[in-house]
């Protein structure tokens, strides 16, 4: 299969997990000093161009991408390059029925969490040598040492995560607590950056501690609470963000 790229080749976007607005300012803070403006605007570009709410866009052409990003197609597979070999993205490719355009896949990535970033020894050398040091020590305390933690996020974790055993309600077979009429609580955050409601549980599931990075300086309201009728205990609650 050749797999020399044409402008009127296809491609779809996936997007793994929730990238976050913060996870934006950490690839424009942390990854653009290594990978440069181009690979940097072409992440964005393609994390904007997948609809909210979708796992996978809509099919497009990559015409309409190099026209978007105003660059050349030898620009757009060097930057995509950058983007693949620092883990940002991975892509795929399918030969199509006509035999004559190929689908690519581009799954995007998270940054890794500045705690991560600085672990890792090639990321951080690479980000030493690009800004100075200097500069290096100026972001890395800034994201590291000045760090804090907003103690209603935990408050609000640890009493999700505790309630169900205390109450003693029972796990299906895929681990997940069920709903019961006595005693179990669903909760529900409404995030307005990507126009999602994700259950509080599956975040959980996926790292508190990650969710905790992400959203430790936003503000978040209850706007929404439900009762057990049997028992009076609360049933549902729904959080929404109100800051970005």
């Amino acid at each position: 299969m050749a797999t020399d790229l044409k402008k009127y080749d296809i491609y779809q976007i996936k997007r793994k997990g929730i990238i976050s607005d913060y996870d934006q300012k950490l690839v424009i803070r942390l990854y653009q000093p290594l990978i440069g403006t181009i690979a940097t605007m072409l992440y964005l570009t393609l994390l904007n161009e997948i609809s909210l709410g979708k796992e996978v866009s809509d099919n497009l052409t990559h015409e309409r991408l190099l026209s978007l990003m105003q660059i050349k197609i030898d620009d757009f597979i060097e930057a995509r390059k950058k983007l693949e070999s620092i883990g940002l993205l991975k892509t795929f490719i399918k030969e199509n029925k006509d035999q004559i355009s190929l689908t690519y896949l581009y799954s995007l990535n998270s940054p890794k969490s500045p705690k991560k970033f600085f672990e890792d020894p090639i990321l951080s050398n690479l980000l030493l040598k690009s800004l100075g040091e200097n500069e290096y020590y100026r972001t890395q305390y800034y994201y590291l040492d000045n760090q804090f933690i907003d103690e209603d996020f935990i408050e609000i974790s640890s009493q999700y995560e505790d309630s169900f055993p205390k109450n003693e309600t029972q796990k299906d077979e895929e681990g997940k607590y069920i709903n019961n009429d006595e005693n179990s609580i669903n909760i529900d955050i409404k995030f307005i950056d990507d126009d999602i409601i994700i259950n509080a549980e599956k975040i959980y599931n996926n790292g508190i501690n990650r969710f905790l990075t992400n959203y430790r300086k936003i503000t978040f309201k209850c706007n929404e609470v439900q009762y057990h009728t049997k028992t009076g205990k609360i049933k549902y609650m729904q959080f929404e963000q109100i800051t970005t």
